[in-house]
Parts: C-alpha cells; structure tokens; sequence
C-alpha cells in the first residue's frame, strides 16, 4: 500500500514537472535593404503561427534558430541580429525598408551576436516574446531583426537569403 501511495505521489509531482517542446518553422521571412542608402543595415522581417498546443499554457523557454553563410573581408567580425517585435501587419510582398522601420518596436526582445570565422548559425532566445503572445498582452505580427556588423563598415544581406532563413529557420518551443 505505501508502495502505491509513494508511485501516486512521485507520478503527480513528474507531471507537474514535465515540460512538453514543439518545434514550427517559419511561414514568412524577407530580408529588406534600404535602396537610399548602401551604408544602411539589412532588416529581416519573419513570421511564425504558434501552435495551439501552447495555447494557456506556461512558457518555460522560446528559440529561433537559423543559419545561413555571411561573407566579409574581415572574417573575425563580429555580426549581430538584434530582434524586435512587429506592431502591425506586414506581407512579404508589399513590406518595404521604411514600412519595417515603422512597425518595429523599441523594445528589444532578444540578440545574438557570432563571429563570422565561426559557424554561422544563429540562436536567439525570443521567450519574452511568445510569453507575451500566448498571454494575450501582445498581438504576434511577427519580429523584425536588424542587422548589424559590429566596427566601421557594414555588411548588407541580399534579399534572396530570405528564402535561406525561412527554410532553415526553427522555433522551438518549450511549455508545461
């Protein structure tokens, strides 16, 4: 009898304890460069839909991951994505470098800076975000990263790397 009683008891505080993860790709991703000036940082707008399943439910840890290949002279800079959320709707193909500017928000949500000798895969911690979106203190119109090299010069993305990010990308996304 204390047997069952002592497996009821720890099967109750494992199920309080367990987290469940779901991983979604992203379903819009397009990278924007401003045409009026080159010295200008690239800006990536994405969106992701989050699952139902995280619906109500407590967000332990949020990460967009992505990679893709960054060329610059000086290998050992240092590359920066900073992401702020969307404050309105956006779509890939009406969205502009001035548009993004304007729906961005001030508040930073994550950032992730790699060396580009280094592996060009980039992680970036966005939990405040979705806890924000599934508790309702936020609309998810998707997140805006601007880019930066870190030093004098700047290196500017092509727009077709867009489609690189979108395929390659994961939110992954850890509840109880």
């Amino acid at each position: 009898m204390r047997y069952l009683i002592v497996i009821t008891i720890l099967l109750a505080i494992s199920s309080v304890l367990y987290a469940a993860e779901t991983s979604v790709g992203l379903n819009a991703c397009v990278v924007l460069n401003d045409s009026g000036d080159e010295t200008a940082e690239s800006i990536v707008v994405m969106h992701f839909d989050l699952p139902g399943a995280v619906s109500g439910k407590e967000i332990i840890y949020v990460e967009l991951s992505f990679s893709f290949s960054l060329q610059d002279q000086n290998d050992s800079a240092l590359y920066e994505f900073m992401i702020f959320p969307a404050t309105d709707q956006w779509s890939e193909e009406t969205i502009d470098y001035e548009e993004a500017v304007d729906v961005a928000n001030s508040m930073m949500s994550g950032s992730y800076t790699v060396r580009l000798t280094n592996q060009n895969e980039f992680h970036v911690d966005i939990t405040n975000f979705v806890m924000e979106v599934v508790g309702e203190q936020r609309t998810n119109y998707g997140l805006i990263a601007i880019t930066d090299l870190l030093g004098d010069d700047n290196l500017r993305l092509p727009a077709n790397i867009g489609n690189s990010i979108r395929n390659s990308a994961s939110v992954r996304i850890v509840y109880k």
